[in-house]
């Protein structure tokens, strides 16, 4: 069986989980038996946690969508790659820089007018086309 980033299809459970279901699922994430390269799964937890206020309320469920996801995943880690350089993979001889890193260092040396200034003042059309970008090669890694 492929792996879940490289699937074709799979089950969805509807319903509720019980809260000790949830912890146990959430834990699992902090945990070593997770395998962690990047710090994406953090990312994405926060990511989620930020849209949770601007999500849209479907019969009691909630939808956030990709774009709105990655958005706030991209702008998340702006300010740890861009102003802060904080590396956000641990060193394997694989790889010097993870997806992410990549995706803004290759925009800075485009535009680097952009490397000091916040993720939301970078034009909208600009703006998008990174966010289409981060989460088009991202997702793989991500979800």
């Amino acid at each position: 069986m492929p792996s879940g980033w490289n699937q074709t299809s799979g089950t969805f459970r509807e319903g509720t989980i019980d809260e000790d279901t949830f912890w146990m699922l959430f834990n699992y994430v902090f945990s070593d038996s997770s395998a962690k390269r990047t710090t994406y799964k953090f990312g994405l937890i926060k990511s989620i946690l930020d849209n949770l206020f601007n999500s849209e309320e479907e019969d009691y469920s909630l939808f956030i969508s990709y774009e709105n996801l990655f958005g706030k995943f991209a702008e998340n880690y702006w300010n740890l790659v861009t102003k802060y350089h904080l590396r956000q993979m641990l060193p394997d001889g694989k790889s010097e820089y993870s997806k992410i890193e990549q995706i803004f260092i290759a925009l800075i040396q485009e535009e680097p007018a952009f490397a000091n200034i916040p993720f939301t003042s970078i034009p909208e059309a600009q703006r998008k086309a990174i966010i289409k970008q981060v989460s088009s090669d991202c997702r793989r890694n991500v979800s």
